[in-house]
């Protein structure tokens, strides 16, 4: 009788989830990131002889179920949630790495730089993102929302100047989005981190996580979900730069001078030497493609280019690309995509590429000043014009936006080299933007405003 009040003490007092081989955790979020995660501690549970129930719970309540034995374990979190929850027990196996992203519009505060965002947003079960976000100035307005998911509604729908979130959280929109800048603000590890009551499990997960790593487990796993490790970045060897560019008179000219080429000798005025090449713009593409040149200056950002990666900061913002029509028939005429139509465009332009509907006999390359004298004449239907080159004459016709307002980007071989030099190019552009440099480089104040450097 003595030995039956044992074994019953015993029971009573064992974990629940021992009894019944049921562990408790948060059902993770749909990222790729958060995936991983799931089918990583499912492998891992499973091997111990354990199965996992998925709880529906938000992000915001589950360390504090954790620490009060409700649920078994905090899916996978960074060290900073130790100095609250310091009973907490860590797995000291890395599950996952993960940067900390400061997602900004360019469009309502040009860099965005710390000094001159108004506004900013980040998820309230971040802690990660709640002391970045304390680091800012008391001017600028922060406030946390319950639904991280929201976060990317909020860049989407233009109501803040940043949000805060986690590059596994950033959807593919907002990233392919040219108007966001994304900087990498910070990069942590995240733990598993088991509840006081299941402490004993400590030893044996650590040990499952372990076998999984030198299995290939893991390296497998992170191929299927996308999971990179970050690409090397190393100092370049060699110290010419070469840099092409098409013509754009005052920006890119021929003989070296111009805004964009006097920005590009301001950067790497320390330890390189500058060189550059100006053709029209197709063949400046091609001669970059061709590795003949290091840099490709004043691109937007599009899926034309492969294996290149862009500057975080823009170089200018382009003004809008316009179709000028005779009259309102003409617009009517290019809507339909009239294969009829005679269209002229500047020589070495890729405006050429919104008409791709008429055969290349249709399509007048020139200079402006000539489909200028063409349009006087009515020889041609529709000029392809920005809005920089408008002349009076020209703003009086009937017109369609064909591009609004876009940014132009520098532009790198997605190489250790590129990467460095990418690198290289955004510290610098934003450290003389913060030193107000930027604006004497360009030539007058309306310039300098048009490029969207700081509000």
């Amino acid at each position: 009788m003595l030995k039956r009040k044992f074994v019953f003490f015993i029971l009573l007092f064992l974990p629940l989830f021992v009894l019944a081989d049921v562990i408790n955790l948060r059902m993770p979020p749909k990222s790729l990131k958060a995936q991983y995660v799931k089918e990583v501690l499912t492998i891992v549970y499973g091997s111990l002889g354990h199965t996992i129930e998925w709880q529906d719970i938000s992000g915001v309540k589950e360390l504090e179920l954790v620490q009060n034995d409700k649920l078994t374990a905090a899916l996978a979190r960074a060290d900073v949630i130790e100095k609250n929850h310091p009973s907490l027990i860590k797995i000291p196996f890395p599950i996952l790495n993960f940067e900390l992203l400061k997602v900004s519009d360019r469009m309502r505060c040009g860099y965005c730089l710390n000094e001159d965002i108004r506004s900013i947003t980040y998820a309230k079960s971040s802690l990660v993102s709640e002391q970045y976000a304390n680091t800012l100035k008391s001017k600028v307005h922060k406030f946390p929302i319950l639904n991280a998911e929201k976060l990317n509604q909020m860049l989407r729908k233009r109501r803040v100047d940043s949000v805060l979130l986690m590059d596994f959280e950033l959807d593919k929109n907002i990233i392919e989005n040219p108007h966001f800048i994304i900087e990498r603000v910070d990069k942590h590890f995240d733990y598993h981190y088991l509840s006081p009551q299941y402490a004993f499990l400590k030893e044996p997960l650590l040990n499952a996580f372990n076998k999984l790593e030198q299995e290939g487990v893991l390296a497998k796993l992170q191929t299927k979900y996308g999971i990179v490790s970050t690409v090397k970045v190393e100092s370049p060897q060699i110290k010419q730069l070469n840099f092409t560019s098409g013509h754009w008179s005052g920006y890119t000219n021929a003989d070296g001078t111009g805004v964009y080429w006097q920005l590009m000798r301001a950067i790497f005025s320390t330890g390189f030497t500058v060189n550059t090449s100006v053709s029209i713009w197709d063949r400046a593409v091609r001669e970059f493609e061709q590795g003949d040149a290091d840099i490709l200056v004043g691109a937007y950002r599009t899926n034309e280019l492969t294996d290149v990666i862009y500057s975080s900061y823009h170089l200018d913002y382009e003004y809008p690309l316009y179709a000028i029509g005779q009259n309102k028939e003409a617009i009517q005429r290019y809507n339909n995509k009239d294969e009829s139509l005679i269209i002229c465009s500047e020589v070495g332009s890729s405006s050429y590429k919104q008409v791709s509907f008429l055969s290349a006999k249709d399509i007048i390359q020139t200079s402006d000043s000539q489909c200028n004298k063409l349009m006087d004449s009515g020889k041609v239907d529709v000029f392809l014009e920005y809005g920089y080159n408008l002349l009076e004459s020209l703003q009086k016709l009937p017109k369609l936006v064909l591009l609004e307002n876009s940014p132009l980007f520098l532009v790198f071989h997605d190489t250790a080299q590129g990467h460095f030099l990418k690198n290289y190019f955004d510290k610098e552009i934003s450290a003389l933007a913060r030193n107000n440099e930027l604006e004497a480089i360009f030539s007058d104040k309306e310039k300098y405003k048009q490029a969207k450097i700081r509000p």
